[in-house]
């Protein structure tokens, strides 16, 4: 059985604390080799996929899957090829799921961060864990819009602060 007895861990963790290893420590119930092995072919696997060209463009040049919704207005539009860039691939339909199509925490990050960017529209991050499709995410943007303060109108209406100077006192 692979693991570590929770005695033997306690003790290897007053160890790892005690001792000047540096920042970066790595406790696990394998050996060493095992662990080299295991992530070396985790990592050709990825290599391989990612160098092959065929695996790539079909990848991208999917067809829509079945139950594909195509996004209906310009926000559906705009939220679905952001999807895209994040998560790689086309045919995102409205009804699709962030997560499900390999979204995660640090992806959403930078989801949120395209969208203020090309939308002006700053959306809190439980907003796309709330509502994580295209379609829910775009209702959510139309209501942030619409509820947005209208901008103040400029011209000679518009009264403006005087600026002063600093004082060196």
């Amino acid at each position: 059985a692979a693991g570590i007895r929770p005695a033997d861990g306690a003790l290897s963790l007053r160890r790892l604390l005690a001792a000047p290893l540096g920042p970066q420590v790595v406790v696990a119930a394998s050996t060493v080799a095992e662990l080299v092995a295991g992530v070396g072919s985790l990592t050709q696997e990825t290599v391989e996929s990612e160098l092959d060209p065929a695996a790539v463009a079909d990848r991208h040049d999917k067809a829509p899957a079945e139950g594909y919704v195509a996004p209906r207005n310009d926000a559906e539009a705009t939220i679905a090829r952001l999807w895209g860039e994040v998560l790689g691939g086309d045919h995102i339909g409205v009804d699709d799921d962030f997560f499900e199509l390999g979204g995660n925490s640090l992806i959403a990050v930078q989801l949120i961060a395209l969208i203020r960017k090309e939308l002006g529209v700053r959306l809190p991050m439980r907003n796309l864990f709330e509502e994580p499709t295209v379609a829910g995410v775009a209702a959510l943007i139309d209501a942030a819009t619409a509820s947005a303060p209208e901008p103040a109108p400029s011209g000679p209406a518009t009264q403006t602060i005087p600026r002063l100077p600093r004082s060196s006192a």
